[in-house]
């Protein structure tokens, strides 16, 4: 049996505009309108603008679902996202998941929306004598009599998804180039990302099938062969990771809690962590480079070329999350001896040096929790060997005005806070309280040097080093 297939996603909106100078434009690197491998996806205020893309019967039974979908507020929703498909066979008692469908769900995903809404959708069946509606999701039936959905909060504050002209949508066109000249290695980048679906959606309720998902993707990525799978798994990682031995030992950790999990071993919940220290989940770690290795694989295939702007996660991000604080604060207090303002003063690398150790630091990772202390005390001492300078530079210059009064006057009150935090630091305060003060400092700083700073360049300035090595904390104590 065949008929046209119009499949839609109530929670999902396409966006189009983009912020300039303050307010929303429209903008040319955002698509909403799609078309990819036999499926058209495209939103439904495109839909509007140009109701031929449907049969107008389709558009009948379309506009007849939007009036029966409503949000919080009871509006009917005013945008969603459909895929058209037509002439579809019917295969068994459902419709197979076409490649529409997986790329508008993987690109959900990747957005990372899946954390506060359900990619919760819609099917209609087409035939030439009326339509049928195949509802998914539990939503096999009306959830009240007069609607057929409910957006679970106010349309408003939706976060969007994105199809950026200049990279998302460049990979659509790509892949079906190779579904036509390649059609098992088209397969083959579709069933992993078929899986990749899959482990992500299942996570929040059982991590460690997720993670068995998960390393299929990639496994179906990588191509590897049957035998000595973990081993070539990781240095098929390894090897499309710039060949990083602790990317592939991160891999090892990842397959062992596959392993256990197939082969009917007990994972214990610290397992589902990187590291020694169980700093990091595995899970977000293998669903953030998936992408990239994706990309990564197109490229050596030569039919794709990654613009560094375009990259999610580079190689040193990727180091950052498999690499636990507690290694990274150990390393700079093992020479701590050599971070001063004298030494920043006379080698600005040291300092930049020093910046860049402090903003690797990974949020959410407390494996170094008791030795942040000891980190925030070495940059009190830092700060207030600077003030000192500063200080004593402003008191032998000509110049006396309000200006420098008032710097004198804030540099004060900024030792004062310093002082505190030293001491909060020294009797190991609880981390609300430590906030605080940091806050109060940084609100200190914004004062004398109201700039916000960019972590591309560097200023060499109190302002620069105290916000970005204090902001750098948050999360990690």
């Amino acid at each position: 049996m065949s008929a046209d297939l119009i499949t839609v996603f109530p929670s999902i909106q396409l966006e189009t505009q983009a912020w300039d100078n303050g307010r929303k434009v429209p903008a040319k690197h955002l698509t909403d309108h799609l078309n990819f491998c036999g499926s058209t996806i495209f939103s439904y205020q495109h839909l509007k603008a140009n109701p031929g893309l449907l049969e107008e019967r389709q558009y009948g039974h379309v506009n007849a679902l939007a009036a029966e979908m409503i949000d919080s507020a009871s509006r009917p929703l005013e945008d969603f996202t459909l895929i058209f498909e037509k002439s579809l066979n019917r295969e068994g008692l459902d419709w197979p998941e076409s490649s529409g469908h997986r790329i508008v769900l993987y690109f959900f995903l990747l957005q990372g929306l899946d954390h506060w809404i359900s990619p919760d959708f819609i099917k209609m069946e087409c035939y030439e004598g009326g339509f049928r509606l195949l509802s998914h999701n539990n939503m096999s039936d009306p959830w009240i009599t007069k609607y057929r959905y409910l957006l679970p909060f106010d349309q408003d504050n939706m976060q969007k998804m994105i199809f950026n002209t200049d990279s998302d949508a460049k990979l659509l066109p790509i892949l079906e180039t190779l579904s036509r000249n390649e059609p098992s290695f088209y397969e083959r980048i579709m069933t992993s990302i078929g899986l990749f679906n899959q482990a992500c959606r299942i996570n929040p309720v059982d991590p460690s099938s997720s993670i068995v998902l998960l390393v299929s993707s990639f496994e179906s990525l990588l191509q590897v062969p049957r035998y000595s799978k973990k081993d070539n798994f990781c240095f098929g990682l390894k090897l499309l990771w710039g060949l990083d031995d602790r990317v592939r030992d991160w891999a090892a950790e990842l397959y062992e809690v596959r392993n256990q999990t197939v082969h009917g071993g007990v994972v214990p919940k610290t397992q589902l962590f990187a590291s020694k220290h169980h700093h990091y989940p595995h899970f977000k770690i293998a669903r953030q480079i998936y992408h990239d290795s994706l990309l990564l694989i197109l490229e050596r295939k030569g039919v794709v070329s990654i613009s560094p702007k375009h990259r999610k996660t580079t190689l040193e991000q990727l180091k950052n999350m498999v690499v636990s604080n507690r290694e990274k604060v150990e390393n700079i207090l093992r020479n701590k001896s050599a971070y001063t303002y004298g030494a920043f003063l006379a080698d600005r690398s040291v300092y930049e040096d020093f910046i860049r150790k402090i903003e690797s630091l990974t949020p959410i990772d407390y494996s170094a929790q008791e030795l942040v202390p000891v980190l925030i005390k070495l940059i009190v001492h830092i700060q207030l060997e600077w003030i000192k300078y500063l200080e004593a530079d402003l008191a032998t210059g000509a110049r006396q005005d309000d200006w420098i009064s008032f710097l004198l006057k804030k540099y004060a009150e900024l030792q004062s806070d310093l002082e505190e935090l030293d001491k909060m630091a020294t009797a190991k305060e609880t981390s609300f309280t430590i906030d605080r003060k940091v806050s109060a400092i940084t609100e200190h700083l914004r004062q004398i040097d109201p700039v916000w700073h960019n972590r591309d360049r560097f200023e060499f300035t109190l302002s620069e080093f105290g916000e970005r090595v204090l902001r750098a904390f948050f999360g990690t104590f």
